[in-house]
């Protein structure tokens, strides 16, 4: 399966970095990725909190992905 960021537009990618930084300075956990969680447990039997873990570090990897490939294009 296709990282479900990639095709996010930067502008997505930052409100849910925001959403994410935020939540876990208040100890929750971010609301914004609930649709992209649902979309893991469609394709992968994870519980929940298994398929929260997976979509964050899936964001992580494409948030990576992008700051490298713009630092290697300079």
């Amino acid at each position: 399966m296709e990282n479900i960021f990639r095709s996010e537009s930067y502008e997505k990618l930052y409100k849910l970095y925001n959403d994410i930084i935020g939540s876990k300075e208040d100890g929750l956990r971010p609301k914004s990725l609930d649709k992209y969680i649902a979309e893991i447990q469609v394709t992968y039997p994870l519980t929940t909190g298994e398929a929260w873990r997976y979509t964050e570090n899936l964001f992580w990897e494409e948030i990576g992905r992008r700051y490298f490939e713009e630092r290697e294009a300079k």
